[in-house]
């Protein structure tokens, strides 16, 4: 069972990749991956690793800290 934060967490990038007109294939030619692994991430069927999350950053240009901000209260 994953947990409510990490589903957060999740809903968050995948938000920030549309908005910035992202296609899935797009981030995982950067990331070197099979887009398959960002629908697995995005869809909640594959974990993402503390290294793929710092690089998404770096590629959606927000902070980890900002992408983190606020879900620790929920």
């Amino acid at each position: 069972m994953l947990n409510d934060k990490y589903i957060q967490l999740i809903t968050r990038l995948k938000k920030i990749r549309q908005s910035l007109s992202y296609s899935q294939q797009e981030v995982s030619l950067i990331l070197k991956k099979n887009q398959s692994y960002i629908s697995k991430i995005e869809n909640l069927n594959q974990i993402l690793t503390v290294n793929d999350l710092f690089l998404l950053c770096n590629i959606y240009k927000t902070k980890v800290s900002e992408l983190l901000q606020n879900i620790e209260e929920v």
